[in-house]
């Protein structure tokens, strides 16, 4: 009988979700027993795996600690399969391709068709982990490479994760030339761009930034500036590791710099920002 009313407290909570909110949702869950109340639930928003990873390992114990997947963010082509594959057959792992600025003047030719290609065998996928940073070399070729990814993601309607670091006016220029024509979503991963970038952004393009483990160190004022000042629909939470479960701790460190517990905001937030299309 136990189990009878947990089944359909389980159906009842995927119609609030459907008709009502997120939270009605979690609470139903969290009251049947399923360990998915409000207060556990987090989805990381970028993470990274070796390609041999025990995903099913890896997920098992992040549900343990309340986190229900990630976002497993390529850096190389060779990350694509591995990620296109796991993204389709491990529940709870979402999956981004792209090429990470760090190896932009390391790509093959027709690296641009085969992403194309890779995203159209896979409408679910996204796109990342891409970007500029001013301490990798050709920032030139990283701009190049980086412009072609953005324009794939606004063409084949997919969210993009960028990696931005120094290269502000760069990525402002871009984006502000491609007014009409822009990713569905931009995630600006492990922010780390003023107050003032941030709601200049927020401004232009209604971009989603999402915070690290980075937030932890008590002499990067900056980013727990912006944390506090991030608009509140806009904040997604991240271990940019291998780890799921560490992004618990990141969501409950940004409650302690708002000042109020953050879980269900970022997991509402974390849910709107992943939608492609």
């Amino acid at each position: 009988m136990n189990c009878v009313l947990r089944g359909l407290t389980f159906i009842c909570g995927i119609f609030a979700w459907d008709i009502f909110d997120v939270n009605i949702c979690l609470n139903f869950w969290g009251w049947a027993g399923y360990g998915w109340g409000m207060e556990n639930i987090c989805i990381d928003a970028h993470c990274h795996f070796n390609r041999d990873a025990d995903l099913d390992a890896i997920v098992a114990r992040a549900r343990a600690a309340g986190v229900m997947g990630g976002v497993w963010n390529a850096v190389v082509e060779p990350d694509w399969t591995p990620i296109a594959n796991a993204s389709a057959a491990c529940d709870g792992i979402l999956g981004a391709i792209g090429i990470h600025p760090m190896y932009a003047g390391d790509v093959r030719d027709g690296w641009d068709m085969r992403l194309i290609d890779m995203l159209a065998a896979h409408p679910n996928l996204m796109v990342g982990e891409i970007g500029m940073d001013k301490n990798y070399p050709h920032p030139d070729v990283q701009e190049r490479v980086f412009i072609r990814q953005i324009e794939i993601a606004a063409e084949m309607r997919r969210v993009v994760h960028i990696h931005l670091v120094g290269m502000w006016d760069r990525l402002f220029r871009i984006l502000d030339g491609r007014r009409d024509n822009l990713p569905p979503r931009i995630i600006l991963h492990a922010f780390g761009g003023s107050a003032q970038t941030m709601a200049e952004f927020d401004r232009r393009f209604g971009a989603y930034f999402s915070f690290g483990p980075g937030i932890f160190n008590p002499r990067r004022r900056r980013a727990h500036e912006c944390v506090g000042r991030a608009p509140v629909n806009r904040i997604l939470a991240e271990s940019d590791g291998d780890d799921l479960a560490a992004v618990v701790d990141v969501v409950r460190r940004i409650g302690e710099i708002r000042g109020r517990d953050m879980t269900s905001v970022i997991y509402t937030n974390t849910r709107g920002a992943l939608n492609n299309g």
